[in-house]
């Protein structure tokens, strides 16, 4: 897949528009050199807990290390977010059991379904931060709105909430699964344009 789009860059003090082509390897690659790293920084701090109590709060609460509320949850609110870090607290023997991503992902959505405000998207990322602490990373790309959009923007329907890696793009089969769900959601409008 190629795709022509207008960039704009600087160039003497002035912005000129220039074309690129934009393949889907291109983008795998910009992705593991530019964004990969900051985000396996961001992991890593939620994978650095300490226990099972420290891994539930800091994936709960959504927060960096400075403090700062993770983007994608600021709809949600840290008055929110604390108030459903008490209840995974609650469950710390469930989730301490869990085996697999998928059985931590379901404990997440099931307590989710009591919260108003937290969402599909809130759910993955609250599962993949504690199950980072726990080494519990997934092994299927799960699907929420720009995920959704992105895998529908490559013609992956994902019938089950899911993908496998098998089923996306070979391109893309050199991403873990958490590489591919980002990649996916960052690069949605890119890939829309791919398919054009």
């Amino acid at each position: 897949m190629v795709c022509g789009r207008r960039m704009s860059s600087r160039c003497g003090g002035r912005d000129q528009d220039v074309a690129v082509d934009i393949t889907l390897d291109a983008l795998v690659k910009q992705y593991i050199s530019v964004l990969k790293p900051k985000l396996d920084k961001e992991i890593e701090w939620f994978a650095s807990a300490q226990g099972i109590e420290e891994a539930i709060d800091r994936g709960s609460r959504c927060e960096y290390q400075d403090g700062r509320l993770h983007s994608h949850q600021y709809r949600v609110g840290k008055e929110a977010l604390a108030t459903f870090r008490e209840t995974m607290l609650s469950r710390r023997a469930e989730i301490a059991a869990c085996t697999t991503f998928e059985e931590l992902r379901l404990i997440v959505e099931d307590e989710a379904h009591r919260h108003a405000r937290i969402g599909e998207l809130a759910v993955y990322d609250i599962a993949s931060r504690i199950g980072a602490a726990l080494g519990l990373m997934p092994d299927r790309v799960y699907l929420h709105a720009g995920t959704r959009k992105g895998a529908s923007n490559l013609g992956l329907c994902g019938a089950g909430g899911s993908i496998s890696i098998d089923e996306l793009p070979k391109e893309m089969r050199v991403l873990s699964a958490d590489d591919a769900e980002n990649f996916l959601c960052i690069y949605k409008d890119e890939l829309a344009r791919l398919a054009a």
